[in-house]
Formats: C-alpha cells, sequence, structure tokens
C-alpha cells in the first residue's frame, strides 16, 4: 500500500516464499537509492528475504569521475567508511570495485546459498564502456561472484555484456616430431615460446590458465610461469584430442568456457585473445573463433555446453569438427593479420620467424 511521500511499503518478507509458488520467477527490490547510481547499504538495509536464490548488486557507472557528495551518492558517509574515499573526493573505478566485493558493501546481505550476479549499470558509450571493463576485470575472479552483466537497463536492449569464468588451457604436450626437439622450448623474445604463450594468456581477463603437459613433461615444466596450474597427459600419444580430455578434466567446475590455446603459435598477442573473450561475453554463442579474410584459426573458445561433444574427439584433431557441426552457432572475431595464426613445426619455420622478427 501507499505511504506518505508517495511510496510503496513493502511486503511482510514472510510471503516470498510463498509468493514465489505463484510464479516463475519473484523479482524484489531490496532497497533504494533515492535515486542515485551508487549507496551503501545502512544497517538494515538491505531487506533480502532468506529464500532469495538470486542476489543482483547494481551500481551505475555515470558516478565515475564525479565526486562523492550528497548530490552524486546516497549515504556517502558509509562509502567513505568501506572505501577511506573523503567527502568530496573524485569517485574511480577502484571505489566501484571495492564496493561490489566488500561483505558490507555490495554483497552485505546475500544469503551463502544464493548466486551473486552484480551489475554494471548506465553503460551508454565507449568510455563508459571502458571503464566498466575494467571493473568487470578486476571483480570476476572473486569467489563469491558467479558473473558480472554490463549494459544499460532503461534502453531495449539491457544487457549488452555478460562475463562468466573462462579457463585457458594451453596444450603443450606433443613431440614436436617434425622439429626434432621439444619446440615448446624454443627461445622467443628472450624466453621460452611456452613462457611467451602462457604470459600473453596470462596478461588477459582469463579467470586460470591451465597447461597439457606430456612429452618432456619434467622439463617442460620447469618453465611454466607461476599462477598457472599442471596437468600431466599421460596418453599424449594419442594426439591433440587426449591433451583437450585432460585439460577439460582439470578445469574449475565454475568455469563456463574454455579457451584452448596451442603452445606454438608466437604471434598470439593478449590484445587477440581479449578479442575472442570480449565477443564470448558480449553473445549467446558457444563457439568463439578468429579469422583472417575468411580463413579460420586459433585458438578457440568454446561454452561448457559443447564440453560433451569435445570429450567424443579421438586422434590428433581438435575442435574443428565440432565447428563444422555448429557451424550456426558461432561467432567470428576477424583479426587485423593472418600472422597470429603462425605456428612453428619445422627448424625452417622457426628460422623464418626469427629472421622475421629479429629476436630469440
Amino acid at each position: 500500500r501507499w505511504e506518505a511521500e508517495n511510496k510503496l511499503k513493502g511486503i511482510n518478507p514472510d510471503w516470498t516464499t510463498a509468493l514465489a509458488r505463484l510464479a516463475d520467477a519473484l523479482i524484489i527490490e531490496a532497497d533504494g537509492a533515492k535515486g542515485r547510481s551508487l549507496k551503501a547499504p545502512a544497517t538494515y538495509e538491505p531487506v533480502v528475504p532468506s529464500s532469495t536464490t538470486l542476489f543482483v548488486p547494481i551500481v551505475g557507472i555515470d558516478v565515475i569521475g564525479r565526486r562523492l557528495t550528497e548530490e552524486t551518492v546516497h549515504r556517502p558517509q558509509l562509502i567513505t567508511k568501506l572505501t577511506g574515499l573523503a567527502h568530496g573526493d573524485v569517485i574511480s573505478t577502484s571505489v566501484l570495485t571495492d564496493l561490489l566485493t566488500h561483505q558490507q558493501g555490495a554483497l552485505k546481505g546475500a544469503p551463502a546459498h544464493a548466486r551473486v550476479i552484480p551489475l554494471i549499470n548506465k553503460v551508454h558509450d565507449a568510455s563508459a564502456l571502458a571503464h566498466a571493463h575494467r571493473i568487470a576485470g578486476q571483480i570476476k575472479g572473486n569467489p563469491r561472484l558467479e558473473r558480472v552483466l554490463i549494459g544499460a537497463v532503461a534502453t531495449d536492449d539491457p544487457i549488452s555484456e555478460c562475463w562468466r569464468h573462462v579457463s585457458a588451457i594451453v596444450l603443450a604436450a606433443g613431440a614436436s616430431r617434425r622439429f626434432g626437439m621439444p619446440k615448446q622450448l624454443l627461445p622467443i623474445h628472450k624466453m621460452t615460446m611456452l613462457e611467451h604463450t602462457i604470459n600473453t594468456v596470462l596478461a588477459t581477463t582469463v579467470d586460470e590458465v591451465i597447461v597439457v603437459l606430456g612429452h618432456s613433461a619434467a622439463q617442460i615444466a620447469e618453465h611454466v610461469p607461476s599462477g598457472c596450474r599442471t596437468v600431466l597427459n599421460e596418453n599424449w600419444e594419442a594426439g591433440l584430442s587426449s591433451s583437450i580430455k585432460a585439460g577439460l578434466g582439470a578445469i574449475d567446475r565454475t568455469a563456463e568456457a574454455a579457451l584452448f590455446v596451442l603452445a606454438d603459435q608466437p604471434n598470439i598477442t593478449s590484445e587477440a585473445l581479449e578479442c575472442i573473450l570480449q565477443a564470448y561475453y558480449s553473445s549467446t554463442t558457444p563457439i568463439v573463433v578468429p579469422m583472417y579474410h575468411g580463413q579460420r584459426g586459433t585458438p578457440a573458445l568454446f561454452d561448457r555446453c559443447l564440453f560433451p561433444e569435445l570429450e567424443t574427439l579421438h586422434g590428433d584433431i581438435g575442435g574443428r569438427e565440432i565447428i563444422k557441426r555448429f557451424a550456426h552457432k558461432v561467432t567470428k572475431v576477424e583479426m587485423q593479420s593472418p600472422e597470429m595464426f603462425l605456428d612453428i613445426d619445422t627448424p625452417a619455420d622457426y628460422k623464418k620467424f626469427v629472421a622475421r622478427t629479429k629476436q630469440t
């Protein structure tokens, strides 16, 4: 019913379980912010029913660059306590990052069993999107958050991006028969090719990096940078498909997709990988592949819904057949140069690469 000042009085929280049985979804506004884009909850907020299954904290990106005042945010004094930002200071992306992951900030009141998916709202232009990307990249790895949404709810297309957990699987188990030595250990840019590849992957927004080893595993493992997990493919002689399966068996249970990266593509950049990831975040298709003038290459990303298909692979093949089979569910990302697709299989390939880059 209506209260004073044209405000609706909320229902008794005990009613929510019964009401939920009458509908597919029950949406509850747990608290308000007096029209502001940012707030910190008071001691009595938010009012979250214990039966809540999805908890969505919301912030407006338009507060970035504005000052912490009563006109800009709701309860600035509480934000000061949580972040250390003084009254009148400029609000930065780090402030929103802190609030979205603070137990007394955006996570306050979230039941332990509820899925938590923050929404970065009011993203209307490129500048706002850049800020939102920075925040999403910093908070996505928080174990309490399932996903991060980016959008503008007052538009016809309210959600433009959904940042999900992605595991990168670096395939480095092969015997390098055509090369005659473990090509993973070739010097590239003053480090091994494997180190160069993994560092490139680590510079993206993936949530974990898994390195699949096989032939010469003990020797190669010494060159795996910290921050990665290794898995031994004891069946590496069965071909690439066995390494794909070994990698899938090791990924975190929260991962919603796997990005497969070959260890012998020294021209891959973190920017190119990030383009593939961004395409996944902003689409609903389960496969993302890089392209150059109609030529498809690797790395390729597969959503978890296709992991059972990947598990059926046999022999020395990757996901090519699955990409063909689900061609209608593929997002293609155009690359700036075909050089990204270069792989080194023979000493002649390596010699050409060194001559072209003038680096080892």
